[in-house]
């Protein structure tokens, strides 16, 4: 078991508290007036009670009177603590999941394919949030637990001596019960972030995707797997109640046996005119906070053990290793005029090897195409040519420099990947249309001409003339209002847009039918004509007007050349058009 929770906790953190020294004292020195006076309640509480009993009314008045100014002195005071260390709380846990998040932007591909979309939103939301608010509450509460500790022993020990010493004989049997817990907390803590993990992939993946739900009617095996969920969240939950009753029901009987002690004592010495009830009264209560105290800080080491829990993720998370890339990187535009594999090898993590020694070359601007069964590697080739991963073997060269002398934001500046699925922003159609191009969508309102001219050409505008409010519409997430056919469109747009000198494919044209197939490669044609075009298919009809196709199969490219070549010299080729040709039905 890890005993230096606390230390990596705080040197953690540390970083994130720079520039808010300023408000910490601030927010301090309003703890430190409000539990100093505080500290004097009991005191006045004591006289009150001894004036009660001596019916001295001027006094008890004067008293009364004291005692409700301090009390709320120190409830004004501590709403305004409670205002501003919330505040602050929310401030330096935005630095947090703002330094996660952006990690999670940058982290390797190779790597973040270990996580679903819900522990990614639970680094950035759960385990930020949890780290900060535990130390914002150390922070602040160890002030008010070492002023209460410090002044209840010493008008404890000034009221009493002998009682103070009994009393505080039970404070190592409080840290031994804590011990004895600890490791059974860091347990269940580690097994309820694990579970939050799981609760939020899932309902990441269930509403995210409901239509689809629809489709395949699981709408009740959803159900049924959700209710497992949350019957296993209640297996954890019961497992924390028992725990938590455990330990304060141990931490309630020694508390009970120590007020037992301590009250009889206190009878004793009132019985021989020692002690006064109001002395009992203030001695008792001053005993309580010095218990109150310990049992906080005590306290606060069980939360210490999740906490550690969520710093141990962090901290592995930020490890990870990340594209040499920063978020804002400005590359220089240059020409890229050739591409070339040479023995290249790939395997995802724990899967079998996906390229098994692919060689090609791609010289000067063209259209050039990879074709082959589904699985084959087609998309791991373009995943490779912008640094998504790294081969295991082999070479890939980019105008005759590896591509390791490149950065990641130098490629990605210069190279263009359009996915099958295209990225769609939650946002309007002008913003998505203009990702990717020098213009910014923040800053223009209008559609410039070159998109409008791009709109026309791939046979939009007819659609977005139709829009209410045309290019300032919002598209829903994931582009929810616009068919796949539109959201291909809008790719193609941004790769006419784009002033990159390679354009990657894959399966642009796959939602399309076979007349807006045809507009969309003449496009193709048109920007292969300045550009290096990339195109994979699965539908060889799409392609078959490349410059050269390459068929991978085995995980090696088998063939390639022009189709009427493939058509001569492979078999493999000859079977893929001609089953395709037999199923595919052009629409007119």
């Amino acid at each position: 078991m890890k005993n230096n929770e606390w230390r990596r906790i705080i040197s953690f953190s540390l970083p994130y508290l720079k520039g808010y020294w300023s408000k910490f004292t601030g927010i301090f020195s309003l703890i430190v007036l409000g539990a100093v006076i505080a500290s004097i309640e009991p005191i006045i509480w004591g006289k009150i009670i001894d004036c009660l009993t001596v019916v001295r009314f001027h006094d008890l008045i004067q008293l009364l009177l004291l005692y409700l100014g301090i009390t709320l002195l120190t409830f004004a005071l501590g709403l305004l603590e409670s205002y501003l260390g919330a505040r602050l709380d929310y401030e330096i846990e935005s630095g947090i999941r703002r330094t996660v998040f952006e990690k999670a932007l940058k982290i390797q591909c190779a790597e973040l394919d270990q996580f679903d979309t819900g522990e990614l939103v639970s680094r950035v939301t759960s385990d930020s949030g949890a780290i900060i608010s535990f130390v914002i509450d150390f922070f602040t509460s160890i002030i008010t637990i070492l002023i209460n500790i410090i002044a209840a022993l010493f008008f404890a020990l000034r009221i009493s001596p002998q009682l103070s010493v009994i009393s505080i004989a039970f404070i190592p049997l409080s840290i031994a019960v804590n011990l004895f817990f600890k490791s059974k907390f860091r347990a269940l803590s580690e097994r309820q972030k694990k579970y939050g993990d799981h609760l939020s992939s899932f309902l990441v993946n269930s509403l995210g995707h409901i239509p689809d739900g629809k489709a395949y009617h699981i709408e009740d095996k959803q159900n049924r797997r959700y209710a497992s969920i949350i019957k296993e969240g209640w297996s954890i939950q019961k497992d924390q109640i028992i725990l938590n009753t455990k330990s304060s029901a141990v931490s309630m009987c020694l508390s009970c046996l120590a007020t037992f002690v301590t009250i009889s004592f206190s009878g004793l010495l009132i019985l021989r005119g020692i002690f006064t009830v109001g002395n009992m009264v203030s001695f008792q209560t001053y005993i309580s906070k010095l218990s109150s105290a310990v049992s906080k800080l005590l306290q606060m080491n069980y939360s210490a053990q999740s906490t550690s829990v969520a710093v141990d993720r962090i901290t592995d998370f930020l490890s990870m290793p990340e594209d040499n890339s920063a978020l804002e990187e400005k590359c220089e535009c240059f020409n890229i005029s050739s591409l070339e594999f040479s023995n290249v090898e790939f395997a995802y993590k724990d899967h079998d090897a996906t390229l098994k020694g692919v060689n090609f070359s791609l010289q000067d601007p063209g259209l050039y195409a990879f074709v082959g069964e589904n699985g084959c590697g087609k998309s791991t080739v373009l995943k490779l040519i912008m640094k998504y991963y790294s081969p295991n073997f082999g070479v890939i060269r980019i105008n005759g420099k590896s591509i390791s002398e490149f950065s990641a934001g130098s490629i990605r500046h210069n190279i263009c990947y359009y996915a099958k699925d295209a990225y769609i922003l939650n946002d309007t159609l002008l913003a998505n249309l203009l990702l990717g191009s020098d213009y910014d969508s923040d800053v223009v309102h209008v559609a410039p001409q070159p998109l409008i001219a791009a709109c026309d050409k791939v046979g939009l505008s007819e659609f977005i003339d139709q829009l209410p409010l045309r290019y300032d519409t919002r598209v829903g997430e994931d582009g929810k209002l616009l068919s796949s056919g539109q959201m291909q469109k809008i790719a193609i747009v941004r790769a006419m847009l784009s002033k990159a000198s390679v354009l990657l494919f894959d399966e642009i044209t796959s939602d399309l039918d076979g007349s807006a197939e045809r507009e969309i490669m003449d496009i193709l044609h048109d920007l292969s004509r300045t550009h290096l075009v990339v195109s994979i298919s699965h539908r060889i009809n799409a392609v078959v007007n490349a410059n050269r196709i390459m068929l991978i199969e085995d995980g090696i490219i088998s063939a390639q050349g022009t189709h009427e070549e493939l058509m001569q010299n492979s078999a493999t080729y000859q079977s893929l058009f001609s089953q395709q040709q037999a199923a595919y039905t052009e629409v007119p």
